[in-house]
Order: structure tokens, then C-alpha cells, then sequence
């Protein structure tokens, strides 16, 4: 059982079942030191209640007294059709919201013959028509008429601007697609699915999204920009992450890509699968050389017979004199000239590589 005391002074009862409420709804008094409190216990009007929105071209042509009789065995008591106008006249659309007197909305309701599909009803945020703000009604606004378009006092003559009330960016106050207005849409979600209080979906939205989105445009979507944001901070945290990790592991890739990237290296550069193999443990450094296979216990040397030195894949590429007069001929470019050309996505010194461990027969 959770208590909570709201802006008028009365406070607001939780309870896990409906046995506890009806104990609650016996309640008449309230001991106190200086005697009892006559108390009145009353059902909260909307919380124990749901809505939803069905849809229809059969609307278009029914009252919502008609639409009542089909659902009102699934306990429903409303029914809203929603209306436009059309040449000064409203006319019904095909959407309706009912109102049902359970805390969870049905799947699907019945209209006549058939079942229709029931979704949340989640309510617009509120807005004054006289400041055009977020969050009151002009019953209790003091404020005085702004002009939706420009965000100036009310005026008859042309806008020499376009300025939003609540995000102060160039459109118009009562777009949809503001970024102030659709974070009140999902504040506004999230206290409908929960039940619970504005204060409380708003603490869990800025933990969601701490940071409203500022940037408006007509192109794009508040949820792709909201999608953007944080594949941006994810990307952020395993770079540093790599950076970290790059210290003590996988240094030699680690001069090759600094940062990891949202797409594979060889993405669109229609490389065949058996190079990009082949070119991937050249870079990485994980091949089997020698070098490795002797670390792996495999062999009892891991140097170049020729050389001398660690006899790995770059070293059989670029540096071993096995291979100096084919290098002259074939090859033309060292080691840092390849970094360079990968990191620059150069096909065509890619496959000049490549043909050169084929031709050579260079196995690593």
C-alpha cells in the first residue's frame, strides 16, 4: 500500500487488490489526539480506468451511443469519436477513443461482426492557448496572447519571423515534430503505461535521455535523431574502451585503426573474401609465422632463418631479403605506404599487396 498527498491537499491511496480497497471504503473516521477526523474515501476517477483507440472506416457513419453497445460487456463507458472540420462543418474521422473501466485496455473489442484492434490512448501534452507553453491550460495562465508563429505579443499584421515558443528554434510553436514537444510526448507515454504521477515519467525520461535534443528540422524524425544521440555516445564509450585496451593488447592494429568503425574496413570496395582474409591477419598481425607458432609451442624457433628477426606476415611482406629483388619489381611501396593506403581505403595498392603474396607464394 503506497500513500502520497497531492496538490489540493488529499491524499491518494495504492493498493494491491481489491480487498484492500474495500476495507478502505469502510473507513468514516480517522482517530487523532484531539479526537476523530470524519474522513470521505472516494475511487480515484482515471487511474482505475484505461483508454484506448480503436479504428475504423465504420466510424465515419455510427454515433458514439451506437459504438457503446458493442464493447460494454469488456466494461466499457466511453466512447470519443474524434472529429475535424470539413468546410466549417465537423464531420467524424474513423478514430475513437473508449474509455474502459478496468486498469488494463483489452486486445481487441467488439464491433459488430468482427474484433477491432485496441492501442494505448497516450494523451498530448497540455498547452496554453494564450502563451503558448507546455504544461497549463489558459484557465490558470496569467501571461499575456503570443503569437504561435513568431513568439512576439499578438499582432494582426505578417510575421517578420518564425520562432518556437519552447525550444526557440526557426518554426512554427505548434509543430508536431519539436523536440520539446515530442519529449512531452514520451513523458507523457511513459505516465500513461506506468501510472504514475508527471514528476515521476519525467525523473525516468531524463534518466532515458538526459539531454532534449536542440537541433530542429523537418528532414529528420526526433525518434532518428533521438536513435542518433545515442549510437553517438555508445560509439564514444568503446573507443575509449579500444583506446584503453590498445595499451597493452593489439598495439599493431592499433596503427592502423585508432577508433572502431560503424562499418568493416572492406565495405564497399568489392574485395574478394579469400584477400580480405588474407589482408586482415596482415594488419591484425595474427597470422601463423613462425614468430607465432613458436609461441604457441608449435616450433622451436620463431625468427627468420635469412633475417634473423621475429618472422611474422609484415616482415615476409616488406622487410625480408628473401624477397628484395621481387619487392623492387613488384611491389613498390613499404610498410607506412601501406597503412597509408589502407586508412585511405586504396584499392589499387591493396591489390598490388596482394598479387605480390600470390605471385611469391608468400604463406602466413
Amino acid at each position: 500500500m503506497l500513500v502520497s498527498r497531492l496538490k489540493d491537499g488529499k491524499l491518494l491511496i495504492k493498493v494491491a487488490n481489491q480487498k484492500q480497497a474495500e476495507k478502505i471504503k469502510k473507513i468514516k473516521t480517522i482517530p487523532d489526539h484531539r479526537g476523530e477526523i470524519q474522513v470521505q474515501t472516494l475511487e480515484h476517477p482515471t487511474l482505475n480506468c484505461s483508454k484506448g483507440v480503436i479504428r475504423c472506416p465504420d466510424i465515419e457513419f455510427l454515433t458514439e451511443g451506437e459504438i457503446l453497445d458493442g464493447p460494454q460487456t469488456q466494461k466499457a463507458t466511453e466512447v470519443i469519436i474524434l472529429k475535424r472540420k470539413i468546410n466549417n462543418v465537423l464531420t467524424n474521422t474513423r478514430t475513437a477513443i473508449v474509455t474502459f473501466k478496468t486498469g488494463r485496455i483489452p486486445r481487441t473489442v467488439d464491433f459488430g461482426l468482427y474484433p477491432l484492434k485496441v492501442e494505448l490512448y497516450i494523451p498530448r501534452p497540455m498547452r496554453c492557448t494564450t502563451c503558448m507553453r507546455l504544461g497549463h491550460t489558459k484557465k490558470s495562465c496569467q501571461r499575456e496572447k503570443i503569437c504561435a508563429n513568431c513568439s512576439e505579443m499578438e499582432h494582426k499584421e505578417s510575421c517578420v519571423r518564425t520562432k518556437c515558443v519552447s525550444c526557440g528554434d526557426a518554426h512554427n510553436t505548434l509543430d508536431r515534430n519539436c523536440p520539446v514537444f515530442c519529449d512531452e510526448m514520451e513523458i507523457s507515454k511513459i505516465r500513461t503505461v506506468n501510472k504514475i504521477t508527471y514528476g515521476e515519467a519525467k525523473r525516468i525520461r531524463r534518466r532515458q535521455c538526459p539531454e532534449i535534443p536542440k537541433i530542429y528540422t523537418s528532414d529528420i524524425s526526433y525518434a532518428q535523431r533521438t536513435k542518433s544521440a545515442t549510437k553517438s555516445r555508445a560509439n564514444h564509450e568503446t573507443n575509449t574502451w579500444y583506446n584503453e585496451l590498445c595499451r597493452s593488447k593489439g598495439k599493431k592494429f592499433a596503427r592502423y585503426q585508432s577508433s572502431i568503425e560503424n562499418k568493416m574496413w572492406h565495405h564497399r570496395l568489392k574485395i574478394p573474401a579469400k584477400d580480405i582474409k588474407t589482408l586482415n591477419r596482415l594488419i591484425a598481425g595474427h597470422d601463423y609465422g613462425n614468430f607465432w607458432l613458436h609461441k604457441m609451442k608449435l616450433i622451436d624457433r620463431g625468427t627468420c632463418a635469412i633475417c634473423n628477426v621475429e618472422d611474422t606476415a609484415s616482415h615476409r611482406v616488406f622487410y625480408c631479403h628473401k624477397f628484395d629483388m621481387e619487392r623492387k619489381d613488384q611491389l613498390k611501396i613499404n610498410e607506412q605506404n601501406f597503412i597509408k593506403a589502407w586508412k585511405t581505403k586504396d584499392k589499387k595498392k591493396m591489390k598490388m599487396v596482394i598479387k605480390f603474396i600470390k605471385t611469391n607464394r608468400i604463406s602466413f
